[in-house]
């Protein structure tokens, strides 16, 4: 779903660069700048479909657990391989608090997976 997402809001762009090569007027224009809005929703969507897919991905029994927290609170468990695409599509930042299952103590994301944060 993301892939398609991606490549759809590609097109609207092309689309849109395609609208401002052959600007004639105020309507092209405005119908470019509505194509990269599309094209801007589309990628936003792609990022989110992202983020929920990686939210429901369950840790694997044994493996690492990891919660973080969100506005609404704990969020998780959730995998290694989950924590890494929530921090691809900017849900989990440096400074986000994360929790491992059995810790007591939370901890800023890139404290605790610095491999995901080089340089934050």
């Amino acid at each position: 779903m993301r892939i398609f997402l991606f490549i759809l809001s590609v097109g609207a762009f092309l689309a849109a660069l395609a609208f401002l090569a052959v600007a004639r007027g105020a309507i092209h224009e405005i119908g470019a700048f509505v194509l990269l809005l599309i094209a801007a929703v589309l990628l936003s969507g792609a990022a989110i479909v992202e983020a929920v897919t990686a939210s429901r991905d369950p840790a694997q029994p044994g493996a690492p657990a990891y919660f973080y927290a969100a506005a609404s609170g704990a969020a998780g468990p959730h995998s290694l391989a989950a924590m890494r695409g929530l921090r691809r599509s900017g849900v989990l930042t440096a400074e986000t608090l994360v929790l491992q299952q059995g810790d007591e103590t939370w901890q800023p994301a890139r404290d605790h997976f610095p491999d995901l944060f080089p340089g934050e």
